[in-house]
Formats: C-alpha cells, structure tokens, sequence
C-alpha cells in the first residue's frame, strides 16, 4: 500500500458588513487589505506548515501544509478557517481603531467575512444575477512519475463527474437557470467546466473554435454552461510541478470540485481519488470500466448538477446506454471492494471504501417529492452532505412562507419593514452557508459534542476528525512529513527574530543575508516530502 502526499487550496470570497448592513462584495482591496493582517512574513508560510496569499483575483487562499493522511488534512482544512477567521477579526478591529484602515475601507465596517464557497455574490439584486465569477477549491495528490494522461484520464474523469452526489456543496440558481425551471443545483463549480482534459486553471475562452470538434465534448446542446471554457474534469497543468523529487513524483491537481464546509464531504472526495491512484500504481487493470466510457463527460457534469436525485439516467455512455449517477458511483465501490480483496487498503482508505457505500445505500432510500423537490426523507443525509445539508436549511425558509421548491420564484416577503423577494433571501442564505465565523450556518448547525460522544450516542453528523487536532492543527503542523521541518523553521525565526531573511518555499529554504558582518548564503532543498 502506498504513502501519499495530500493538499487541499481553497480560494475564499470575501465581503464587507457595513454597520447599515450592506453587503460589499466586489472591491479588489479589500482583499489586498485582509492580506496585510496575516501573521506570517515568510512568504505566506506559517507555524502549523500552510500557506496563506493572495490568488487570482485577490481572494484570500489557504493551502494546507503536505498531509499524509486524511485525518490529518481535514484538521488541516478546518484548522484553516478558524485562523482566517483571526485573521478577519484582527482587520475589523483596524479598522475601527487605526486611521490608515479606516482610509483604506472608506466604511464603517462591522465585520469583515469570508465564504467557503465558489461564486462571486453581489450585494444588490441587479448582482446577484450575474454570477461570472468563480474561484476555486484545488486538490492536490503526489502520484508517480509513471502515470501518464491516458491512464488518468480513463480512471478519474467518469467519478469526478458523478462525485458532486456526496461532495457538492449546493447552488440556489441563478435567474437564467429558474427561467428554464432549475431551482437548485448539487455543485457551485460544475457549470464552469468545459473541457475534459486541459493545462488551464484559469477561464480561457476559445475564440474561433471548431464547432464540430467541440460536439464530442458538449454532445447536442453545445451551448450550455461551460461552453468555450478551458478549466477541465481532469486538469493536467501541475505535473510537472511536484513540489518534490521530479524523477520520482509528479503532482495530480484537480480544480472542478466545491469547496466543502462538511469534513465528511473532504473527507470522501480525496479518499475515494486516494484509492484510486493507488489502485492505478499497484496495477489494476478496470475491467469494471471497460463498458463505462462516458460519451460527452462535460455535459454529463453539468446535468448531475441538476438532478437531485441523482438516479436520473443523465449520463450518455459510448455504447448507447444511459446510466444514473449513483449507478456509476457504485461500479466504482464494487471496483473498491474488490480491491481491498485482493490487496487490501489501509484503515483510513476502507473507512472511506465502507462511508461512501453507506451514503449510497441512503441516497437509494432517500424520498424526494417529484412535485415540490421537497425532502420527505432525507436518510440523516441532511446532517452529512454539504448540499443537502443546505438545502434542509433552505427549505425551513421555503415553508415558513407557505412555499415550496416551485413556486417561491415570484414570491415578495416583507422584512425589516420592506419588501423583498424570497428568492433574494434564500440567495443571501446560501451565503450565509459558507460563512466560516461561528454564525455561519454550517457552524451554527454542529453538534458542539467531541465525535466520540456523538458516535455513542448515534448521532449523524459530518464530523470526521476530532476537535482537539483542529486545534492542535493550528499551531503544528503534521508531524510525519516535511511539513514539520518547513513549519520548525518558521517557528525558530519567528522566535529569533530574522524576519525577511530567509526566503521560503514548499521544497526549498534559502537565505542570503549579512549579520555582524558576516554574508550568510545557503539552501536546504525538501525534495523528499515524507522527510522529517
């Protein structure tokens, strides 16, 4: 069984609560501003082994230090957003007390908010429609240098369309989608895909292209979401960018994935690609998947996005059949089990293997109205995945105003002595999901109990890992990779004081300085990154 190399890079919106309660989404500097209040000088990198900066964009993004288990990266994950969330309350703090913040923001700030979500929200209602802009969540996995494309492609692209079902993180839609009558969709980022296999990770339009060539990717409606898009299913553009050993490693970077505030959702969305990359090392030939090719994957992504049952037969094959996306999940766990039958998976992967056959399980129990799209039986389903998690809280507003999933749209509320339109409401609550201060929503909803009481006394939830490693996870960074070693280092020049004399990296430390006298010159290469 192999040792992997895990990371997760998550791009956080950003918003300024005014005291008069507008919402102020859109200012590149408040990015810029945020960034000011981090407490690491080593170019982004901190104690606990994680990196924080400025992403295309200027949102504020987190990377997690090298994990070498899954527990460990979503302590990691977690421990991420409460140190942003320092980080945010140290800003607000500025701005009330320093007058060079207080000319910077120009506003009368009550609170400075990220979201871990992956569409740009407008403040005003003509905003809200617009929703052009995305950024992402990033999984990184260390994979061998034998791996090439092809292999890749035919094993990761098939689940990482149907995946949306157990990590999507849910979408009220847009304006343009309820004209057509979608309502809600499983994943943020889906609609944003257009390519199957691409080096870009930024929207580069294609101008000019071969419609006939891009049929093969869109199938008949060519001009969905995503079309002329370049981000991909499978993206290929860190390969060769290891961040380690070149001659041993190459780095796998997948960028269609919502960023996820359920541990369990992380949790089942890098395991599962965990087992197959080892599965593909170890020489498994895929039987299972010799009749799962899929005809126009791009278009299959975009409709599981819109069925929310997810036993819809949405998914075109080569051979002519149609299959749901839960069906092609469970070719996939068959493989798994199979696997594990002939060579075995380490605890932490079978524990991944043994949840997502659960969640499956549920998903075929689950009852959904047809007409309302109301949850009538949610399995616990409701507590565990990020976009039905949601949704549940979403519906709770639905049937305060005698509404349902179908007839909200046109709906005027009054609040705070005004009219406003529910769909505007439900769109500020599906913010408010992703908010990472402990009024967000998804944190609202927590059990505050330690994951074995919850487990003793049944209780369902997406908890996965315990609080005391989140916490610890904030300060240390793992201790069986180099991420200890990286981490150390910060630490011990923090204490001594040397800022701005070293000059950081993820496999490398260099420094070129003078003191009492004496140039000091060196480097440390890390390109082992299970050292420690």
């Amino acid at each position: 069984m192999k040792k992997r190399i895990y990371g997760l890079e998550t791009e956080y919106g950003i918003a300024l609560i005014t005291e008069d309660g507008r919402w102020i989404c859109k200012r590149t500097d408040l990015g810029r501003y945020f960034i000011h209040f981090r407490t690491s000088p080593y170019y982004g990198y901190n104690q606990n082994g994680s990196r924080i900066y400025l992403e295309f964009g200027f949102h504020p993004e987190y990377c997690t230090s090298e994990c070498a288990n899954l527990s460990d990266l979503v302590a990691q994950d977690k421990a991420g957003e409460r140190i942003l969330r320092k980080i945010c309350a140290k800003a607000v703090e500025a701005v009330k007390t320093e007058r060079e913040a207080k000319k910077i923001i120009r506003e009368e700030a009550k609170e400075i908010s990220l979201f871990k979500n992956n569409v740009q929200y407008g403040e005003a209602e003509s905003d809200i429609t617009r929703d052009l802009i995305t950024f992402g969540c990033h999984e990184n996995f260390s994979i061998e240098k034998k791996l090439g494309v092809e292999s890749l492609k035919k094993v990761i692209v098939p689940i990482a369309t149907a995946r949306q079902i157990f990590s999507g993180s849910g979408w009220v839609a847009n304006k343009s989608y309820q004209s057509q009558g979608i309502r809600y969709l499983l994943s943020q980022r889906a609609r944003f895909i257009g390519d199957i296999v691409s080096s870009e990770t930024h929207p580069s339009v294609i101008f000019g292209c071969n419609y006939e060539f891009y049929y093969h990717y869109y199938g008949p409606d060519i001009y969905s979401e995503g079309f002329g898009l370049k981000r991909a299913i499978l993206c290929t553009a860190r390969l060769n960018e290891p961040h380690a050993d070149a001659e041993k490693y190459q780095r796998l970077h997948l960028i269609l994935g919502d960023s996820n505030m359920s541990e369990l959702c992380t949790y089942l969305k890098m395991g599962t690609v965990g087992i197959l990359l080892e599965m593909l090392e170890e020489g498994y030939l895929f039987e299972e998947l010799k009749g799962i090719t899929l005809k126009y994957p791009v278009r299959a992504l975009h409709l599981i996005s819109r069925d929310l049952t997810g036993q819809k037969p949405v998914i075109e094959l080569e051979n002519g059949k149609f299959i749901s996306a839960i069906d092609l999940l469970w070719v996939y766990v068959s493989m798994f089990h199979h696997y594990e039958r002939i060579q075995g998976l380490n605890p932490e992967l079978a524990d991944v293997k043994q949840k997502l056959t659960d969640i499956l399980l549920r998903f075929e129990r689950r009852k959904l109205n047809p007409e309302t799209l109301m949850e009538e039986d949610s399995q616990g389903l409701n507590e565990e995945i990020d976009w039905l998690i949601k949704k549940d809280a979403l519906e709770h507003t639905l049937k305060t105003y005698g509404c349902h999933w179908n007839n909200f749209y046109e709906k005027t509320i009054q609040t705070e002595n005004r009219d406003v339109s529910l769909y505007s409401q439900l769109r500020k609550k599906d913010l408010r999901y992703h908010d990472i201060s402990p009024n967000g929503l998804y944190n609202l909803r927590q059990p505050e109990l330690k994951l074995t009481e919850l487990k003793e006394l049944g209780i369902r939830t997406s908890r996965t890992v315990e609080e005391d490693l989140i916490t610890e996870m904030e300060d240390k960074p793992p201790q069986d990779n180099r991420a200890k070693l990286r981490g150390d280092f910060v630490r011990l020049i923090t204490e001594k004081g040397l800022r701005n004399k070293f000059e950081i990296e993820w496999s490398e430390i260099k420094w070129n300085f003078y003191h009492q006298g004496r140039l000091f010159v060196g480097k440390i290469f890390l390109l082992d990154p299970f050292c420690h």
